[in-house]
This record gives structure tokens, sequence and C-alpha cells, in this order.
């Protein structure tokens, strides 16, 4: 009992100073490979007066910005709109819970915890699409449809791949997958068609491009952001910094863990994760939301579903003798 009174809050304050530290990475870099300079890691002297030393916890800053800003409501706001941002957090509190955290876990260890955290981030796009629907704004409303369309095109391969995972290591324990790894191979070394097919929906699921259709500045001003601000603006965007951490993680856990100094090696890979992801968002261009439901339908799904086909069959097929 002590340790969880420890734990749960250091585990979660973690997972958030990781989430911001990712962020300025990502805008860091997306920055540098545009030949812009980014948010800076070490401001000038003359500038340190009102900018401070550095600003890698410049989405930190955001936040704090937007919860000390008073919260006004429009006469159409609904309970709905009010709870989603709420909803998105505590959902992604408790997915951080569950992970395993280069061997450190506070319930990663429970028997069902993939199909827990599977359910949670499913309420990410879930609370999104009830904001959205709840607000006033007609951009919200056409936001709203985009995410639809797109979540069921990302969730059907990242489900299939991660528990493709879970098929190879014969337990639904995220924990359990991971000393699995550790006794074997990574896997994604053993199963790299699951890997791609969740790396791509964890490309969805970030709303990174090309699948930022549903927030697209130039076309519906913020999406089922719009009519949001202050604190509620900043809920939304600390449960953000939490997905970020917990999607990372996850697929950490799942296809990449390495028994060697775990915790070390979990910030490297980590990193060189988020770098793969700023890869993909800076190369690619938006995809309309039809070609964007078309691309995941021809290209992660299938690797999800060859995915799948090559865990049955390492388990139980003509190799399962020597898996």
């Amino acid at each position: 009992m002590e340790w969880l009174v420890i734990g749960i809050p250091v585990v979660v304050g973690f997972a958030f100073v990781m989430g911001v530290l990712y962020d300025y990475e990502i805008r860091k870099l997306f920055a540098r490979m545009q030949s812009r300079r980014g948010p800076l890691f070490i401001v000038p002297r003359d500038l340190r007066g009102g900018l401070g030393t550095t600003r890698v916890f410049q989405t930190l800053y955001d936040i704090l910005k937007l919860f000390s800003k008073s919260q006004t409501f429009r006469p159409s706001s609904s309970k709905y709109f009010i709870a989603a941002p709420f909803i998105a957090l505590g959902c992604m509190v408790l997915a951080t819970l569950l992970l395993d955290i280069g061997g450190i876990s506070v319930f990663g260890d429970y028997d069902f915890s993939m199909v827990v955290i599977s359910y949670l981030l499913f309420t990410i796009p879930l609370s999104l699409i009830i904001g959205g629907a709840s607000s006033s704004s007609p951009f919200g409303a056409l936001s709203v449809r985009r995410e639809i369309e797109l979540m069921l095109s990302y969730e059907v391969a990242f489900v299939i791949g991660i528990f493709s995972a879970a098929l190879l290591a014969n337990s639904l324990s995220i924990a359990r997958v991971v000393a699995y790894q550790a006794n074997t191979l990574p896997f994604l070394l053993i199963n790299p068609f699951a890997a791609a097919a969740v790396f791509f929906a964890i490309v969805g699921k970030l709303h990174m491009k090309p699948f930022d259709t549903t927030e697209a500045e130039a076309e519906i001003v913020s999406g089922y952001f719009t009519e949001y601000s202050s604190r509620l603006l900043g809920t939304f965007l600390a449960s953000r910094m939490l997905l970020l951490f917990v999607l990372v993680t996850l697929f950490i856990d799942l296809f990449v863990f390495i028994p060697v100094v775990p915790l070390l090696l979990y910030f490297v890979e980590g990193f060189l994760f988020v770098l793969a992801l700023t890869l993909v968002h800076t190369v690619m261009p938006r995809y309309r939301i039809d070609q964007a439901v078309s691309w995941f339908t021809r290209i992660p799904l299938v690797l999800a579903l060859i995915g799948l086909v090559w865990s049955l069959t390492l388990k139980y097929g003509l190799l399962g003798a020597v898996w």
C-alpha cells in the first residue's frame, strides 16, 4: 500500500514530464528539418529575463498559462462538453499505471493489462468526438465526422497488431510480454509486420501528418478544440502529453524491449521512436480523409493481418515446436 501511495504520483508525474520532453523533441526536430530554429534549448543570455534559460518545457508553460486563465462557457455548453477533457485525462492517468517503464511497473503485471489499456486508449478519440459533437461550432461537427472515419481505420490495425505480440508471449499482461522478450528476442525482430502496423496506427492516433486532417488549421480552424479554452483546453493538452508517453512506452514494451540496462535503454529507445514519428510527420503531406481511410485499409490493416497470421504460425504452426 505504501508503494502505491508513493509510486502512483511518481509514475504519473514522470509520464507527464516525459510527454512534455517528447513533445519538445517533435517540435524541435520538425522545425530543424524545415530549416527553422524551433523552441530554444539554451536561451541567449540577453533574452533570459523574459524567456528563462530554456524552452524545453514550453508545452508545460502553455498548459500552466491555460490553467491560469478564467473559464467562461457559452450558453450552449453542455455537461458533455465540460466532461470530455476530464474523461480523456483520467483514462490516460490510469493507462500510465499499466505500463512497464524500463522494468518498473505499478499494475503492469495485471493479467489483462493489455486489454484494459486498449480500452483506455480508445476513450481518447471518443472524448474528442463527445467534446466536438457537444460544442456549437460547425468546425467541431466536421472534425468529429472526420475523427469517426479515421478512428475506425487505425483502431483495427492497432488492436490486431498489439494482440499479435500478446499471442507470441501467450499472455495479455504487458509485464509478462516484456519478460518474455527478455528471454528471447524483441518482437520487432520476430514479427516486424505487427510492429509496422502498430507504428502507423500510432501516427494516426497522435493525429500527426499525414493523418492530421481532423485538426487541419487551414480548413477547420482547430476542429473539435475550436470552442475550448483556458482550463478545459489545458486539460486536453495535458492528456495529449500523457497519450504521447503511453503510446511510445507501449510500443517499446511490446516490440523493442531489451533487458540490458532497461531503464537507460528505455530513454534511448523512446527518443529514437519519437524521431521516427517526427520524420514521418515532416516528410508527409496531409491526406484527405478519404485518402487516409483508404491508406489504413490497404497498408496497416494488411500488415496487421499478416502479423497475426505470422504469430499464429510461429506459435501453433510448423515452427511451433521450435518456437
